[in-house]
């Protein structure tokens, strides 16, 4: 599967809709299913691996998270994802973030993303 994604950690639990495209680009929504949108989450990190034996592919990706009104505001925008990258973001209350995957070298491998 295009850019798959093997695990991904938000508190106890995460549901998540992908898509993708087979010309090195995709997107992951993360969502917090456990919690009412009431009870909105603080986020400050986002941490993200590349399946390194596979090499490194990723290019340049965004981080971005969804306000109350439905909204997406950009967060950060980074170069290489590699082995591991921590990505500090503002602290930000939200159920959901969106992983855009802009550029990458081949079909992205993501082996895992965490959320704090």
């Amino acid at each position: 599967i295009p850019c798959s994604v093997q695990t991904l950690y938000l508190g106890g639990g995460i549901a998540f809709l992908f898509g993708a495209d087979p010309v090195r680009r995709c997107s992951v929504r993360i969502r917090n299913e456990i919690a009412p949108r009431s009870q909105l989450v603080v986020l400050k990190y986002v941490e993200i691996a590349e399946n390194i034996k596979e090499g490194q592919r990723v290019e340049l990706f965004e981080v971005a998270t969804r306000s109350s009104d439905g909204t997406w505001s950009p967060e950060s925008r980074q170069t290489t994802i590699g082995s591991r990258k921590i990505v500090p973001i503002s602290p930000t209350t939200t159920d959901e973030i969106r992983i855009r995957i802009a550029s990458s070298r081949d079909v992205p491998d993501i082996e895992w993303i965490k959320v704090y």
